[in-house]
């Protein structure tokens, strides 16, 4: 009755699998439970009575100390010479003692990051997404099918409950570091359709997606669906997983990919709820979407007093030129767009924030080309050792801007991807950090050190309100110089 069933086996099912079928009309599914923490794969089974392990407490500070560093676990330790044991692997995200077996003071892998001086780390998606959980082939994770359950190419095996107790493991072993974790997360769609039923459709087809007139999907994500988050036990399942990776794995906070795609209120009530579960936990999103919806979701704007961030796309822009169009050269590239970037440089209160701590303030990300090779290919007749100095002029801007500072893996040492834009399912060879390579830079990775711990030693650079910075922030045209 009500629409909930349970079922009691009269036994304890602890180290069982089990999967679950149901009879909608004529038609009988079979899927994954939604809610299950632990699975073998994809399509796989789900593991019953998966004892957790203790996270070490994770540190305390607010939004406005933040600084955050955004990597993905194969990345980090994929390089020959990251001197890594278990590399591509939760456990080798969280190895301590590292260094560059040809150069023993070049520091690798989670005690480069602590050196480097960021006290956030933000990791691609490792819920478990559309892979097979194969360790071969490399993927971001931006196709998700069980999103209660870490991903088990991560794990160093895939047919238990390694890829809950290592996952675990990393994310105290970054707490021990003195660092916050955020986790990326993609509830705005998943991996399922009709004929390739993984969990929700399973349950309830076409519940848990938005479906238009026609009875096709609708497909903001560019992926095929939209996760139907205003309906009722779609957002309460949303709501649930939050809370789920927040208590049992002690993550910090989360980014939202796509946050256009999640309805205003859902996105209003998930920072309620997270807030009173974890006062200072981090929530920030993409405020836009990839194709046409009808959802009413965050834009730029409508987070203002919200309790949520958004990326400052704006800022990026003005920096480096518009991300699809090389030709286009921002600030540090040909003095462009120097009233976009000071709007920038105020936590865009006089934009689109009431405050500067909504505006998460970047250069680049995972997405599109690297800071280095968007300089490389837009002044290809440039000077290295100029170019150079534009690359440490963009991030000096956003570690010295209001806001929350955020910055790509590599972008301190001159991360390339070969000018790949778009490396979602390219190699390794590709995508991984090159640990020679900070070596090579080590000036730039020492700039950018400094620059951090600049940031952090002087409340000038944190402030948070729009009337503080008013008040104390000023350019030389205001002065009259």
């Amino acid at each position: 009755p009500g629409g909930v069933w349970e079922m009691n086996a009269g036994r304890s099912l602890k180290g069982k699998y089990y999967r679950i079928r149901t009879r909608q009309g004529e038609k009988t599914y079979e899927g994954l439970d939604p809610y299950a923490s632990c699975v073998t794969g994809d399509a796989g089974l789900a593991l019953i009575g998966v004892e957790k392990s203790e996270v070490a407490p994770a540190p305390v500070f607010g939004l406005s100390e933040a600084v955050i560093y955004e990597v993905h676990l194969r990345d980090l330790t994929m390089d020959p010479f990251s001197g890594v044991k278990a590399r591509g692997k939760y456990l080798g995200a969280a190895q301590e003692g590292t260094s560059h077996p040809l150069s023993r003071e070049i520091r690798t892998g989670l005690d480069h990051i602590a050196e480097l001086g960021v006290n956030t780390v933000h990791i691609l998606p490792f819920q478990d997404f559309e892979n097979g959980d194969s360790a071969s082939d490399y993927n971001w994770g931006y196709m998700p099918v069980n999103f209660n359950s870490p991903d088990g190419s991560y794990a160093s095996d895939q047919t238990g409950p390694a890829r809950v107790r290592e996952a675990q493991a990393m994310i105290s072993a970054f707490h021990k570091k003195g660092l916050k974790v955020v986790m990326d997360v993609v509830y705005n769609h998943t991996a399922e359709t009709r004929s390739r039923v993984y969990n929700f459709n399973a349950m309830s087809m076409d519940y848990y997606y938005r479906v238009n007139g026609d009875g096709s999907y609708s497909n903001g994500s560019g992926c095929g669906n939209e996760f139907r988050t205003e309906a009722p036990m779609a957002r309460r399942f949303l709501l649930d997983s939050l809370l789920h990776w927040v208590r049992d794995y002690g993550v910090d906070g989360f980014r939202f990919d796509l946050m256009g795609l999640i309805d205003q209120d859902t996105a209003e009530e998930l920072a309620r709820v997270l807030r009173a579960e974890k006062p200072d936990i981090i929530i920030y999103g993409e405020p836009w979407v990839a194709g046409r919806t009808p959802s009413r979701g965050v834009r730029k704007g409508t987070q203002r007093s919200k309790g949520f961030s958004v990326f400052n796309d704006r800022l990026r822009n003005a920096l480096k030129g518009n991300v699809f169009d090389l030709g286009d050269l921002g600030y540090v590239q040909a003095a462009k767009n120097r009233e976009a970037v000071m709007a920038g440089m105020k936590g865009s209160i006089d934009d689109f924030t009431d405050g500067p701590l909504e505006s998460i303030n970047y250069v680049s990300c995972h997405d599109n080309h690297t800071l280095w090779d968007r300089l490389e290919l837009s002044l290809k007749d440039e000077s290295l050792g100029n170019k150079v100095k534009m690359d440490k002029l963009a991030n000096a801007v956003v570690l010295t801007s209001q806001g929350v500072p955020f910055l790509h893996a590599g972008e301190e040492f001159l991360r390339t991807k070969n000018g790949e834009d778009n490396s979602y399912n390219l190699p390794d060879e590709i995508n991984r950090l090159d640990w020679t390579r900070k070596k090579l830079n080590l000036g730039v990775f020492e700039y950018y050190r400094e620059l951090i711990a600049l940031r952090k030693a002087h409340p000038a650079f944190r402030m948070k309100t729009a009337a503080e910075v008013r008040e104390n922030m000023k350019f030389y045209e205001e002065l009259g110089l």
